[in-house]
């Protein structure tokens, strides 16, 4: 179930461009024309993608989930607010952020402070807000989240599975920025993250093939911003309702975010603090 988890996180990541044959239509007050087709700058946008060693981001996501856990209906929101840094060669990343978690009928909402580091020499470290120690993943999933962590950082397979939704693009300009928009029905934005999913995994067990079965998407909206000089990616909104049925158990799960990504290139070497490395006690979350 982690794994499947972590899948359709990765997925959700390196969701980006399309291409076809148009230049960008003005927006109101826009000045500064190119006539670049889209096309052109999906490939400009790859070729960037696959030279970027570094960047921050910084990531607001808030989620709404509706559950029926047997037979009893339950509801919760979520908000996350985090800060990320992270580096392609090698992979690694850290997280500082906090999520904030209500219950219908429960009076007060829950902070859980969030931070976490990553490296390819080190492995994966989270910090337990509970206790303020440190709780290291086990080897043999580490190796599975450097994998994923890689397919994220390098996209550009994934952006070739959307060249079948060309023309579900639409293509606007700024006088600074390409903006891509993309709403997808839900059997059409299923095939692509599913395929997304299925990439980013090395391994699916046959209990995570169920699951991804149980898996339906709709009312997907995808806004990606990207500048004009560089290409680099800059800002990405995603809208989406995801649906799972697992052994009868049902979710519903509503998710709005933000992603805006700064500092390309501009991050040091990522270390995770000495006195982490020797109190982490290993677990598997």
């Amino acid at each position: 179930m982690k794994k499947l988890f972590m899948g359709v996180t990765v997925g959700v990541a390196v969701l980006s461009l399309a291409a076809c044959g148009s230049s960008a239509d003005l927006t109101t007050g826009t000045t500064e024309k190119s006539d670049l087709t889209l096309e052109q700058v999906y490939d400009k946008a790859i070729e960037r993608q696959e030279s970027m060693q570094s960047a921050k981001a910084n990531i607001v996501m808030d989620q709404v989930t509706a559950m029926t856990l047997e037979g009893e209906e339950m509801n919760m929101t979520s908000s996350t607010n985090m800060d990320m840094e992270m580096t392609v060669k090698p992979v690694a990343f850290f997280v500082d952020g906090t999520v904030t978690m209500e219950m219908a009928g429960e009076s007060e909402a829950m902070d859980m402070p969030l931070q976490m580091y990553m490296t390819e020499a080190d492995g994966f470290y989270m910090n337990d807000f509970m206790t303020g120690g440190w709780s290291k993943l086990p080897e043999n999933l580490t190796e599975d989240m450097l994998a994923q962590m890689g397919a994220q950082a390098d996209a550009s397979e994934q952006l070739k599975q959307l060249k079948g939704f060309i023309n579900d693009f639409t293509f606007e300009q700024t006088d600074d920025a390409y903006i891509l928009t993309l709403v997808a029905d839900g059997e059409k934005f299923n095939e692509v993250m599913l395929g997304q999913v299925m990439g980013s995994l090395n391994q699916l067990g046959e209990d995570e093939q169920s699951l991804l079965e149980g898996i339906t998407f709709e009312d997907a909206k995808y806004v990606i911003t990207i500048d004009k000089k560089t290409f680099d990616t800059v800002k990405m909104d995603m809208d989406f309702i995801m649906n799972m049925d697992v052994m009868g158990q049902q979710s519903k799960v509503d998710t709005k975010s933000t992603v805006t990504y700064s500092e390309f290139d501009n991050v040091d070497t990522i270390t995770i603090p000495q006195e982490v490395l020797d109190t982490a006690t290993e677990t598997a979350f």
